[in-house]
């Protein structure tokens, strides 16, 4: 306790008390220091000299890929399907691993696995951040690139994993008695999701229910 108030009384107060002085004394030069200084400060990211990004997305170490065919298909065709996939991603020197399910699908948001013959699932694991040069996004886009579009396949989304909740980044809920209607809602906001650039993996789990 002596100590304490010792270091606040013998030495930060006449420490405070010598520099507040000179700033008091010259208050109008201190004042247009301290704005010259914050519209600096704010002039620099304006400027492009240090990079900007709101809520930057985290590099990741896992990623799930779900494909989906049409209902009814064989499992063999599904598995030629999803075999393409994971071969791009074998090719890749920055996979670590690889883990793949044909016939099944795995929900990552409550852990339940649906298991249909048209559907398959694979989960990558990349090498540590530290020992690769791409982000998992760069990996992925360059994946997806190889793959092209697969003959007969409905949809393939490709899942970064990372820190926070799981599932996909942006989720829509569509309610209602008419199971036709419904997928016709879907299929409509499907369609115009894929008008905006950068939105990517857009699928849907009526095979849920």
């Amino acid at each position: 306790e002596r100590f304490r108030e010792w270091v606040f009384k013998d030495v930060l107060e006449p420490l405070y008390e010598r520099s507040i002085r000179p700033a008091l004394r010259w208050r109008y030069l201190t004042l247009a220091v301290s704005i010259s200084v914050l519209l600096a400060t704010l002039a620099i990211p304006a400027g492009g000299r240090i990079g900007f990004e709101f809520f930057p997305s985290a590099d990741a170490e896992s990623v799930t890929i779900d494909l989906r065919m049409p209902e009814g298909t064989p499992m063999a065709v599904t598995n030629r399907a999803i075999r393409r996939v994971e071969d791009a991603a074998r090719s890749m020197p920055e996979v670590d691993a690889l883990f793949t399910m044909v016939g099944a699908r795995n929900n990552v948001d409550d852990g339940s696995t649906i298991s249909q013959s048209h559907l398959a699932q694979i989960f990558m694991e990349l090498k540590p951040v530290e020992e690769r040069d791409r982000t998992s996004g760069v990996v992925v886009d360059e994946i997806q690139a190889i793959v092209g579009d697969i003959p007969g396949v409905e949809s393939l989304r490709f899942a970064e994993v990372g820190a926070g909740p799981a599932g996909a980044d942006i989720t829509y809920t569509a309610v209602g008695d008419d199971p036709e209607l419904i997928d016709r809602a879907v299929e409509r906001l499907k369609l115009a999701l894929a008008d905006y650039d950068g939105v990517r993996g857009i699928a849907d789990d009526a095979d849920a229910g």
